[in-house]
């Protein structure tokens, strides 16, 4: 959002945002396609390359966060992403399928993956404020879930309609 303020740009015109909104969709109903493409003045080009480029634009602005803030973080996540988008394969989503490749089930996997994880944690040793900090926001977290599910909810497709309309508006 800061970068944005912080670009010139023209205002936006009816073709790009009739092509932002194709984006959208393209991003919401293919994003684990692998070489999905979207589209960029007219012509169709690859989810990488357009991520990679928005990314090397919020280059700098991490850089100048980080100096008013005193961290690294925001420069660090900016390398994280760029290393994520040259080796896709380290994206959660894509470990994940390369693990279901060999026809086990998501269940089966999740199932694995937890054994794993319960053994390793298992190991560890206790430390009895961190214990304590935890339960306190496990009460929190059912509490918040408990209020979450107390509201109606939104089919996922009725979801996916009012998200993709939601800025129909926004630049007219």
């Amino acid at each position: 959002m800061m970068w944005c303020l912080m670009s010139e740009n023209d205002p936006i015109t009816e073709k790009e945002a009739a092509e932002l909104k194709e984006n959208l969709s393209r991003v919401v109903h293919e994003g684990l396609k692998p070489n999905l493409n979207l589209l960029d003045n007219g012509q169709e080009v690859p989810l990488s390359s357009r991520i990679a480029y928005q990314i090397g634009c919020l280059k700098d602005l991490a850089v100048v966060i980080d100096q008013v803030k005193g961290t690294t973080c925001y420069a660090a996540a900016i390398e994280t992403a760029e290393h994520r988008v040259a080796h896709p394969e380290t994206i959660a989503s894509n470990r994940l399928r390369e693990l279901m490749k060999d026809g086990k089930d998501h269940t089966t996997v999740m199932l694995e993956l937890a054994e794993q994880h319960q053994k390793y944690f298992s190991a560890l040793t206790e430390d009895a404020d961190l214990q304590a900090q935890l339960e306190k926001l496990s009460e929190r977290s059912i509490d918040q879930q408990a209020a979450i599910e107390s509201v109606t909810q939104l089919s996922f497709q009725k979801f996916l309609d009012a998200y993709q309309h939601q800025d129909d508006n926004f630049c007219q």
